[in-house]
């Protein structure tokens, strides 16, 4: 699953879901607008300034946000700042889009770690925290720094700034609290990110049916993304998906399906079986009434 803002210039600016509806595997399941989560139909038009939320395979997802790219000046030479975890996925999601990203991690083992697993990265072991760390970094010639520091928002935002400072066009923070958002972005960093670390168990303080394996909060709590196990008792199951998702209420959608460890897109006319694991989208005033029916 992966969010993109739609830019007032996005290739798919005014088309409908069905127009949009061109990209393999890949399931457009919601649309954020205006502080409001919309589940769309296939007839619901896309408006700059949206953010879409897709589920699908890796390949078709990158391709989507390849596309809503091109028209914008791309980063080329990007600099990580801390091998966590958070720092190591993106250095690979780079890797795949063909880029050579840097990776600045301070614990010696954990470099040499990164430099096994990352093949296009250039992995260095130096201490990001040291204020003069970046004064041999030439960061004019950095487009874009991502400080990732393991549970540290403060040296994030300060290693953020500084690279900024030095000459870096870009910055982006990981942020561990949600209201350091607005304050990291107010003093200066482009982009604070606050990922959703906590599962739904955490989050939401009831316990939900054994067949559900995990749902997450979606867009301040405007919609919930349901994985569940269909059984021979559900609504979903045993159908075509046009006939049997009209026994759930407005704002809820099947966005993937997996059989057997493979991956379908869900259609009009794709049956659900017992034992396939589907991902649903539902608005939260709606979850309750969703999940007792599947």
């Amino acid at each position: 699953m992966a969010e993109f803002d739609v830019g007032a210039d996005g290739s798919i600016v005014g088309q409908t879901i069905r127009d949009v509806d061109r990209f393999d595997s890949l399931t457009f399941a919601a649309i954020l607008r205006d502080g409001a989560t919309i589940i769309p139909t296939g007839e619901t038009r896309i408006q700059p300034g949206d953010a879409v939320v897709v589920i699908g395979r890796p390949e078709s997802v990158h391709a989507l946000g390849t596309e809503l790219a091109s028209r914008k000046t791309n980063s080329r030479n990007v600099l990580v700042i801390g091998g966590s975890d958070i720092g190591y996925h993106t250095a690979r999601l780079l890797e795949e889009r063909g880029l050579r990203p840097h990776l600045i991690e301070a614990d010696a083992d954990r470099a040499t770690e990164l430099s096994e697993r990352l093949s296009a990265t250039r992995v260095r072991t130096k201490d990001p925290t040291d204020r003069d760390f970046l004064e041999n970094e030439r960061m004019t010639d950095v487009d874009a720094v991502v400080a990732a520091l393991e549970h540290d928002s403060e040296e994030n935002l300060l290693a953020a700034l500084r690279a900024k400072r030095k000459g870096a066009n870009r910055s982006v923070a990981v942020v561990d609290h949600g209201e350091y958002v607005e304050l990291f972005e107010e003093a200066g960093v482009d982009v604070a990110v606050n990922p959703r670390r906590a599962t739904a168990a955490e989050i939401i303080d009831f316990a939900r049916d054994q067949d559900t394996q995990h749902a997450t909060l979606l867009d301040d709590v405007h919609a919930e993304v349901i994985e569940i196990r269909i059984d021979t008792d559900s609504a979903l199951a045993g159908r075509p998906l046009r006939e049997s998702i009209r026994d759930f209420p407005d704002g809820v959608v099947v966005g993937a399906i997996t059989r057997n460890g493979s991956f379908l897109v869900p259609r009009g006319d794709t049956v659900i079986e017992p034992g396939d694991h589907a991902v649903i989208l539902a608005e939260s005033d709606i979850v309750e009434e969703t999940i007792a029916r599947l």
